[in-house]
């Protein structure tokens, strides 16, 4: 018996409701937007009005996640969904539930009569039995063990019932953890042009020159009108969004501008500190490359590593001195994919005055004297015939898809710098700022390694694209094995079905073709 008493406390316990907090939540709604909602989502038609009303639910836990009204006055709150599900089988007069519990709290409370009424269709028989005993001791003897057992059953059914609402009443009437809806509304992206899809906005005056402790202050005061599209968000201003109460979005809109066509976000002082300053550039690409990861754990034991890092201490431990950056083309063609012409040629020299921004960030956290590099890329071509061949006709080019990044890191010991390879993460059709990275593998070599897919595609470029590339200690072992040996060095398939290429150290323009 104490184990049932133990089992059904921690149950109960567990089934309970529990309190939890949130700064800025998604669970608020303002109370028509919430009413609406559920209307729309009763397909079956299954609620009254009363039923829809009572889905929002103002609460202490509510007013303080999201207060007692917006700025326009109107009530906020949480909202309950009101997803139905239909059963073919109607128990009872019901075949519509809200939710599981309910659906077994009612088999459970039909078992309860069910078990009533086999008991008593056990004891009718039972009585039958004994009536037509006629004395005999054996018949009366089953008749009576079958009372005592439908009596025991039905006892028990009800006792067990009894006994669990005495606990926890959401034991029998079973209460699962509450599911609020989440208002997508509400949450609002970091920069306006990634909102979809696109909304209202409303711009807070010189919001460029604010601190982030003014911006803040400014997000306390929720604007009446939203008169501004997401997608006209000006770059390095400040916007609120149409029914995300006091988020804030960043504008990288520069189509005002017939040149400068990229936002970017930071510059570096005469000291290499970041500095936040919006502008306008000339570009399509901005890469942000730093060092991350476990480094200081493996330099005993990792030769390569140990190296690069002594390497670097006083230097630049990206190569922007030798070898420049290379652009090298995904292109389609009745083959499907292939490796296109690389012809683009940007020079380390012609970024030097503005196209290369080194501050202190993520890299001093493995040696203080390392930098973080922001390259600025000159705007690139996006032109079919600027990086791919012609088609059978002769007449058009094949279709330009994106294009790979490699630049190399600089190491000492070797004849050869590692290669580090760039791409764009999934998924693609969002933009995002993340990077993929490493080198071409082998099917039988391992580490970090690139797909013909990874490319960054024409539809982002034409856009304008800024990854964060992330080297690790992982990524650089990878590319320090495939490409930075003596030997040889992985370079780009020619085709999305082709095994990477073996070149030696310095790859002919026959190999890398």
């Amino acid at each position: 018996m104490k184990r049932i008493f133990f089992v059904a406390l921690l149950f109960g316990t567990l089934l309970m409701p529990q309190a939890s907090h949130a700064i800025t939540d998604t669970r608020c709604w303002i109370k028509d937007q919430c009413l609406a909602q559920r209307a729309d989502e009763d397909t079956f038609h299954s609620m009254t009005q009363q039923e829809i009303d009572e889905g929002f639910i103002t609460s202490t836990e509510s007013r303080a996640a999201c207060g007692e009204k917006d700025a326009l006055g109107k009530e906020l709150g949480f909202c309950l969904p009101a997803t139905v599900a239909k059963t073919k089988t109607t128990f009872g007069s019901q075949n519509v539930f809200t939710d599981i519990g309910e659906f077994i709290g009612l088999i459970y409370r039909y078992g309860i009569i069910t078990a009533g009424v086999l008991a008593t269709l056990m004891i009718i028989i039972a009585g039958f039995i004994w009536t037509t005993s006629g004395g005999n001791s054996e018949r009366i003897g089953s008749a009576k063990k079958k009372i005592a057992g439908a009596l025991m059953g039905l006892f028990l059914a009800v006792l067990s019932y009894s006994l669990l609402n005495i606990v926890n009443p959401a034991l029998v009437n079973i209460r699962l953890p509450q599911v609020w809806k989440i208002n997508t509304q509400g949450i609002a992206p970091p920069y306006c042009d990634q909102i979809s899809p696109p909304k209202n906005l409303s711009e807070i005056e010189d919001s460029r020159k604010m601190t982030q402790a003014q911006r803040d202050e400014a997000s306390k005061h929720v604007p009446e009108k939203y008169t501004v599209t997401s997608t006209e968000a000006i770059c390095g201003f400040s916007y609120f969004v149409e029914g995300a109460n006091d988020l804030l979005c960043t504008g990288r809109t520069c189509s005002n501008q017939t040149k400068n066509t990229m936002c970017v976000q930071y510059d570096a002082d005469t000291n290499h500190n970041k500095k936040i300053e919006w502008r306008c550039v000339d570009s399509n690409l901005v890469i942000s490359v730093k060092l991350t990861g476990l480094w200081t754990s493996i330099l005993s034991t990792f030769d390569g590593v140990k190296t690069f890092l002594e390497t670097v201490q006083n230097d630049d431990w990206v190569d922007i001195e030798g070898d420049d950056p290379e652009f090298w083309p995904v292109c389609e063609g009745k083959d499907g994919l292939y490796r296109g012409n690389v012809n683009e040629k940007i020079t380390w020299n012609q970024m030097r005055r503005t196209g290369i921004i080194k501050t202190k960030g993520t890299s001093a956290g493995i040696n203080p004297t390392l930098l973080d590099y922001d390259f600025i890329f000159p705007k690139l071509s996006l032109a079919d015939q600027d990086w791919c061949n012609k088609g059978n006709d002769q007449q058009s080019y094949d279709r330009f898809k994106g294009i790979f990044v490699m630049i190399e890191l600089k190491e000492s010991g070797d004849l050869t710098d590692p290669d580090l390879w760039i791409g764009q993460a999934e998924p693609k059709e969002s933009n995002p700022t993340e990077a993929v990275v490493g080198s071409w593998l082998q099917p039988d070599e391992i580490g970090t390694g690139m797909a013909f897919t990874d490319y960054i595609p024409k539809e982002n470029l034409e856009k304008g694209v800024t990854l964060n590339v992330n080297v690790s200690d992982t990524v650089f072992q990878t590319i320090e094995q495939y490409t930075g040996s003596n030997t040889s060095r992985n370079r780009m398939p020619i085709n999305i079905a082709a095994e990477p290429i073996k070149c030696k150290t310095d790859c002919t323009d026959g190999e890398k073709k």
